[in-house]
């Protein structure tokens, strides 16, 4: 009896120590009167707002977007995924304060990031005061901070989310242990639900790892039979994401978001560091923060001691990773235009920068601490880097104009501001002859009296004026695959679709349009089945968990 009592004191108290830390890194970017955001915070928010609405109104979300980026029904919601991003889109269904949902996204974010970082130590040492510490080292970090707040690349972050599983199911199946393919699955299927980039390149280094481990002749048929059944289960999970993108790319010919490969300016990356700097505004200063760059050098020191064990791996893979994001490195164009230059900033692997280095910390900390002091170093770390995230979120949001395309949401601004925007509205754009179809010549042709009068979560409404009967070309894309109804003047139209660009005979005069979608029943069958997939898996993973930690002492 006494040693459960004492379980469940230990469990309580680390519950309540992530929650803690989780409000830490939340509450500080909300102190001012407004919320300060970025071109891609906008981009996002504009997304779920319009996603929330429509379960709100009792509809399910078209594969379109009505509002933002001109109003030109830009296929957002079908090729960005967004399963994940319900820990957004839930609080702005409830509160009607829109600044206090996106303040309770962010803490659910915070919190399931520590709480999935501390499941990946807790698999990779027993101490606590290590375990906590790679959740810190995890969650405060430098890039993290840009990510949530500095670009406000909420794709990005939901994915940082649920990394640290991917590697937990590695490590359990390594371990053999079946619990690992619920947990890989879970994890993968989750980061597609989130960002296609952050899925590839994670797919990329797992890879890379598996080959390593095969030359090691470490691999086995059973090893690979599992990461087979994880990928099954990812798929599972994120066929609602999967199956929009296919479909919108197979049936129509898309813009996507240009290649590049960024690089990272050392000189510019320290320099960042020093000044504790959180900004988007240089891609060539983005870094992984003063403490993880310290702890990365003295674990290279340690590299050439006789000290043994697999951190060695997880350590140079960091360096390598790390060093291939500097701008030493001349990468041809070949490379640039290929598939690898969807990543676009090499600062964004400074993800898998940072995971790698967790890993090869926490398990160099647990062989070799025999001479440290465990709460000594544990402090000192933690209260700087919460000391770092502080005023570093809260220094970034005080300054404004520090960029062209920045905006300061309140309660009163925030729908005209993410709504009324043309930020990207060429992304994910229709391409006809090589062009995009809303080219200068054509908007040059748009009446001078288009005005989109009222956007709603799956409709538009539009107006303008004409002095005869002839067909008219608006600016509204008409995807191959998405289901439109289109009202002129109160009465359905048919023929409406020139060559995927809405076409309609007005009346004399004034004319009213009223341009809707709506999503299919495939859409609807994925997203069921995507959703019955997580609530499996996670409630699989928790019977486990319960029951494995019965057997043990503690949490």
């Amino acid at each position: 009896m006494k040693l459960k009592n004492i379980q469940r004191y230990r469990t309580a108290w680390i519950a309540l120590f992530l929650i803690f830390c989780a409000v830490l890194a939340t509450y500080p970017s909300f102190l001012n009167s407004y919320f300060k955001i970025t071109m891609d915070g906008q981009i996002h928010l504009v997304r779920f707002e319009e996603i929330a609405r429509a379960f709100k109104s009792g509809t399910f979300p078209s594969l379109v977007n009505f509002m933002g980026f001109d109003h030109w029904g830009n296929a957002f919601t079908g090729m960005y995924p967004w399963i994940s991003g319900l820990v957004f889109i839930i609080p702005q269904m409830i509160f009607s304060n829109p600044i206090y949902a996106i303040m309770l996204g962010y803490f659910f974010v915070n919190l399931f990031t520590l709480i999935n970082a501390y499941l990946l130590t807790r698999e990779l040492t027993e101490k606590l005061c290590w375990r906590l510490l790679g959740v810190i080292l995890y969650q405060y970090n430098t890039y993290h901070l840009c990510i949530l707040y500095g670009r406000d690349a909420l794709g990005e972050a939901l994915a940082y989310m649920f990394l640290p599983l991917v590697f937990l199911g590695c490590f359990q199946i390594w371990k053999n242990k079946k619990t690992g393919i619920l947990t890989l699955g879970l994890g993968m299927g989750m980061i597609i639900n989130a960002h296609l980039i952050t899925m590839a390149y994670s797919c990329f280094f797992l890879g890379i790892i598996e080959v390593v481990r095969f030359f090691q002749k470490k691999i086995t048929l059973k090893e690979i039979v599992r990461f087979i059944f994880a990928a099954v289960t990812a798929g599972l999970i994120s066929c609602f994401s999967l199956i929009n993108v296919v479909v919108l790319m197979r049936s129509n010919k898309l813009i996507t978001p240009g290649k590049g490969l960024l690089p990272i300016i050392p000189s510019e990356m320290f320099d960042s560091m020093l000044n504790n700097n959180i900004s988007d505004n240089f891609p060539s200063s983005w870094n992984i923060g003063i403490i993880l760059f310290g702890i990365l050098l003295f674990l290279t020191f340690q590299l050439f001691t006789k000290k043994t064990g697999s951190w060695k791996s997880w350590v140079l893979g960091s360096w390598i990773v790390f060093i291939s994001t500097f701008s030493w490195i001349p990468y041809s164009d070949r490379i640039i235009c290929g598939r690898f230059g969807n990543i676009q900033f090499l600062g964004r692997l400074d993800t898998w920068v940072i995971v790698f280095l967790i890993i090869g910390a926490i398990l160099y900390l647990n062989d070799y601490d025999q001479t440290i002091s465990k709460r000594t170093t544990f402090s000192v770390i933690t209260i700087f880097m919460l000391v770092t995230c502080i005023f570093g979120c809260v220094k970034y949001q005080k300054i404004k104009n520090d960029n062209p395309i920045r905006y300061y949401i309140t309660q009163k601004n925030y729908f005209d501001t993410i709504n009324n925007n043309g930020n990207s509205h060429t992304d994910y754009g229709i391409v006809k002859k090589r062009d995009f179809v809303f080219n200068r010549e054509f908007l040059d042709k748009v009446p001078q009296s288009f005005k989109v009068t009222e956007t709603r979560s799956n409709s538009l409404t539009l107006t303008f004026n004409s002095n005869n009967n002839n067909k008219v070309s608006l600016p509204f894309m008409l995807y191959n695959g998405v289901n439109y109804r289109i009202e002129v003047n109160g009465k359905n139209v048919n023929n409406f679709n020139s060559d995927q660009i809405v076409k309609v005979r007005p009346a004399i005069g004034k004319n009213i349009v009223t341009i809707s979608a709506s999503a299919n029943t495939v859409n609807k069958f994925t997203f069921a089945l995507s959703i019955i997939s997580i609530s499996v898996v996670i409630v699989l993973l928790v019977s486990d968990f319960i029951k494995s930690r019965r057997k043990s002492r503690f949490l």
